[in-house]
């Protein structure tokens, strides 16, 4: 009797703590890994006599099988990208990979599951339709050495009826997506996104959405207690029909809790400023600038808005006043940009004292007198004190 056909009754792929994969052990350096079968050695017992406590079976060992040369010890070839069958014995390096696998097989199959168990050593998912309709399952385990996320049961494929791709698909998510198009954007970091969402909808059936703004803001406002956002959005139009399922994004203001609470400790002045982004996202970005007792600065708010105007600015002004700037007295700092007086000016602004940046006024005037003698006087004259403060 070999040890191969005693220990053939021992596996239970039915039961998820069983991790055991046959998965070779190391090999000593002493046995042949190559050539003819390796004939079973007779192990005798110490003394020259059959021990009475030796099992039988110990004697006769098949040492061909034990270090056989063909034991798999990597992970499957299965390619993530789901078009084949799942089955039996699948090996894959980590959970993560294996969860695509399961996602991607689904999801180009237009089905969905939901996850019934899942742990540090288990992944057990079900057909939403698991019952008469589908008997859809998989479990995956952890082996014993931990190298491997193994299919240990698998029923499949999908007996149900699955229905056309639907734009929210529940398991075509941020993961599956990246490693769809990683290789893509790996190769050529300035492909265009058309290019992307175009190669994801060939392999899934699915157009990938470019509104992941609000996602993120909710996302910031879930991790980051206090984080104050005000999104506002416009009505969309495929030509000249409105599409009531989608908006189009206008302009965003938000600052960090982190900021608000910082500002309290602060000299009670900001400096507002923008900049304009280039490339491929054009727009304006608006903040505002605190500063401490040390003369450290610090950005405390703010907006991106499609372009700088009276309007743009007074969304920006007024939610900084209502949200951070929120002392009486503060004192704002800007330039002399016609579309900030206007704000200012505007009923419901908020703010009660402004003055202009010095250094605005001086590059101004050098621009127009240009003489860099003139600049220093009025920046002298600009820092220098009155009758009362000396």
């Amino acid at each position: 009797m070999v040890l191969d056909a005693a220990i053939a009754d021992t596996s239970d792929e039915d039961d998820i703590e069983d991790f055991s994969d046959g998965e070779a052990e190391a090999v000593p350096e002493t046995q042949p890994l190559h050539g003819d079968a390796v004939p079973a050695t007779r192990v005798e017992p110490e003394g020259g006599g059959v021990s009475s406590s030796t099992p039988a079976h110990y004697l006769s060992l098949n040492l061909a099988a034990m270090y056989s040369s063909n034991a798999k010890d990597g992970p499957s070839s299965y390619p993530l990208s789901g078009e084949m069958e799942l089955e039996i014995g699948l090996k894959f390096p980590n959970r993560e990979t294996a969860m695509l696998a399961v996602k991607n097989y689904n999801i180009r199959r237009s089905a969905e599951y939901k996850v019934v168990e899942s742990d540090q050593s288990r992944y057990v998912c079900r057909c939403k339709q698991f019952g008469d309709q589908c008997r859809w399952m998989v479990r995956v385990a952890k082996t014993r050495s931990s190298r491997f996320w193994k299919f240990r049961k698998y029923e499949g494929p999908h007996s149900c009826l699955a229905s056309l791709m639907s734009q929210d698909h529940a398991q075509l998510d941020s993961n599956v997506i990246c490693q769809h198009i990683f290789p893509m954007v790996h190769a050529d970091a300035t492909i265009c996104v058309k290019v992307l969402q175009g190669s994801v909808e060939s392999a899934y059936g699915y157009k990938v959405s470019y509104k992941k703004l609000r996602r993120y803001l909710n996302a910031l406002q879930a991790f980051l207690p206090g984080t104050i956002v005000d999104l506002q959005t416009r009505p969309y139009y495929v030509g000249n029909t409105l599409d009531r399922d989608s908006v189009m994004f206008h302009q965003v203001f938000w600052s960090f809790p982190s900021c608000v609470e910082t500002f309290r400790h602060c000299i009670p002045l900001v400096s507002v400023d923008r900049t304009h982004l280039y490339g491929k996202y054009a727009g304006t970005l608006l903040m505002g600038i605190a500063q401490d007792g040390n003369n450290n600065i610090l950005p405390v708010a703010f907006a991106l808005v499609e372009r700088e105007n009276t309007d743009s600015w007074y969304f920006f002004l007024t939610n900084l006043r209502r949200h951070v700037a929120t002392r009486p007295g503060v004192l704002l700092i800007s330039d002399r940009h016609a579309a900030i007086k206007a704000a200012l000016e505007r009923e419901g602004c908020g703010w009660e004292h402004n003055v202009y940046c010095v250094r605005h006024i001086a590059s101004n005037f050098a621009t127009s007198f240009k003489s860099k003698e003139a600049k220093r006087h009025l920046v002298n004259a600009a820092y220098s004190k009155t009758q009362e403060q000396s």
